[in-house]
C-alpha cells in the first residue's frame, strides 16, 4: 500500500503502538531541552531531568532521587556533581538528621524547574490542540481516559525486587 499525502511519515513507517509512545516522549524530551536552551538554560542535557524532575522542594536524600528517578545510586551522584558544578542544586545539612545531606534547588535550579514545568505544560497543550483537532474534544478525552487505563494496566505486571548483597534491587 502507498502512503497517501495526509500520512506523516510515522503513519508511513507503520509503527507499532510502543514505537509511536517512544518517538514521542523522545521528541518532547528533545523539544523541552531546545525550549530549555533558547531560555538560556544551554547547559542542561536530558539526563539531568532524573535528578531535577525528582527532586522535592524541601530537598531530597541521593538516595530517595536514585529510587524515583529507578536509576542507581552511583548514577545519580553523577547527576549530582554535575547540577552541583553548573550551579542548579547544592547540598545541604540535613535540620532533621545534621549527619545527612540534603540535594535542594539553588535559585537558579528553581528558575530552570520553573522554566521547564511551562514549557511542558505548553508541549502537553500543543498535543491536546493536536488531538482535539483529530478527535474532537469528547475524542481526545476518550483518547486521555484510555492511555491512563492502558498505563494501569501496564503497571498492574510488576516483576518482584530481589536484593543483591548491598540492598539494591536487582533484575
Amino acid at each position: 500500500m502507498f502512503p497517501t499525502p495526509e500520512q506523516s511519515s510515522f503513519e508511513q513507517a507503520g509503527m507499532g503502538l510502543l514505537q509511536l509512545f517512544q518517538s514521542i516522549t523522545r521528541a518532547v524530551s528533545e523539544r523541552v531541552i531546545v525550549e530549555l536552551h533558547a531560555q538560556g538554560h544551554t547547559e542542561l542535557r536530558y539526563p539531568h531531568a532524573a535528578l531535577l524532575a525528582n527532586l522535592n522542594p524541601e530537598g531530597s536524600s541521593l538516595t530517595e532521587l536514585a529510587e524515583r528517578a529507578g536509576i542507581t545510586k552511583q548514577a545519580m551522584g553523577e547527576l549530582l556533581k554535575e547540577l552541583e558544578h553548573l550551579g542548579y542544586v547544592e547540598r545541604q545539612i540535613d535540620p532533621q538528621d545534621r549527619r545527612t545531606k540534603r540535594i535542594c534547588f539553588t535559585e537558579s535550579g528553581r528558575r530552570g524547574f520553573q522554566d521547564a514545568e511551562a514549557i511542558i505544560r505548553g508541549v502537553e497543550d500543543d498535543l491536546f490542540d493536536s488531538l482535539r483537532a483529530s478527535l474532537g474534544s469528547e475524542g481526545s478525552r476518550a483518547m486521555h481516559t484510555a492511555l491512563v487505563r492502558m498505563l494501569d494496566r501496564v503497571c498492574a505486571v510488576r516483576l518482584p525486587a530481589q536484593s543483591n548483597s548491598h540492598g539494591s534491587p536487582t533484575f
